[in-house]
């Protein structure tokens, strides 16, 4: 399945909304490389690779913290994976 980033998309509002509202936030670094990860599979359209530009430009403005991998996400992983999420999904 692949996906369109769009604003008209109910989603992309949502998202907006949620990242206005809240103070504090910060993205795991593993989310950023599922991201690319899709977009090389073919399961996420891009049709213009700036985009990680745009996504590194929306981090900062929005003042999100992309955290700093550590072996103990690992552990957690690993803990959550009995739980039946996807290798990504957990991390």
């Amino acid at each position: 399945m692949r996906r369109s980033l769009s604003r008209s998309d109910k989603q992309n509002r949502e998202a907006t909304e949620i990242i206005k509202n809240i103070k504090l936030l910060k993205v795991s670094p593993y989310a950023l490389m599922k991201l690319d990860l899709m977009r090389a599979y073919g399961r996420l359209e891009v049709k213009n690779i700036i985009i990680l530009r745009d996504i590194s430009r929306m981090l900062s403005y929005y003042d999100i913290e992309v955290v700093k991998p550590d072996p103990k996400h690992l552990t957690k992983k690993r803990k959550l994976r009995e739980k039946s999420l996807t290798y990504f999904d957990n991390l």
